[in-house]
């Protein structure tokens, strides 16, 4: 995958992080789990899915819920990944100092196997009507910045971490941790794939478990 093909990719998975959050708070009224996108140089298109985290008590285990996303980056040998999360929701759940003082605004890192860049979507609440009982909220965007090598919270570092430590995966390793994982609570979407074209045996045969 050429560098400009990675970049529309990022674009892309980045203005639907902003989108989902508008959307999911205006139908809703509360913000995604953090969810992780996987980038594979070697099927077309590059494109995997997306890894939603399973649901987690607050501190340790939202730490680990957190950190376990990055066994997908490893179990499928992603090139790239594209991870997003509001930030103050994430920094309460980790019973982070300060957390409930802290700003709202959606994060997107995009990460590559040796570095990243984090780019910060501020945004205010406001209250939105009630649909179905349900205290909605509108979303109002602030200035978007971009940081190369930003801050990540500790276990964001852990994901990273997990994926990038070199690590040799059978093809039933990767089918059995996949189910474990699923088990689990995260919930993996994959993108419609062409099962004529050239791909991983890993995924063949997880295919044919989803039948």
């Amino acid at each position: 995958m050429i560098e400009h093909e990675a970049q529309e990719w990022v674009d892309h998975l980045d203005r639907l992080a902003v989108e989902a959050t508008s959307q999911t708070l205006q139908e809703m009224g509360f913000v995604q789990a953090p969810i992780a996108h996987l980038l594979l140089d070697e099927v077309d298109p590059p494109y995997l899915g997306y890894v939603t985290c399973r649901q987690f008590h607050r501190g340790e285990d939202a730490a680990r819920a957190v950190a376990g996303l990055g066994a997908f980056g490893s179990m499928f040998g992603a090139s790239r990944l594209i991870v997003s999360w509001e930030y103050r929701d994430l920094a309460v759940a980790l019973e982070q100092p300060d957390a409930h003082a802290a700003p709202s605004g959606v994060v997107v890192l995009d990460a590559t196997r040796t570095g990243h860049s984090v780019r910060w979507h501020p945004m205010r609440m406001h209250p939105g009507p009630v649909v179905g009982g349900l205290q909605t909220v509108q979303a109002e965007w602030g200035e978007t910045r971009q940081h190369d090598r930003g801050a990540l919270p500790e276990p964001v570092n852990a994901l990273l971490g997990f994926w990038r430590s070199p690590t040799t995966w059978a093809d039933g390793d990767i089918v059995e941790s996949y189910e474990t994982l699923v088990s689990g609570g995260y919930s993996m979407h994959w993108v419609d794939r062409d099962p004529a074209m050239p791909q991983p045996k890993w995924m063949r045969l997880l295919r044919s478990k989803r039948r």
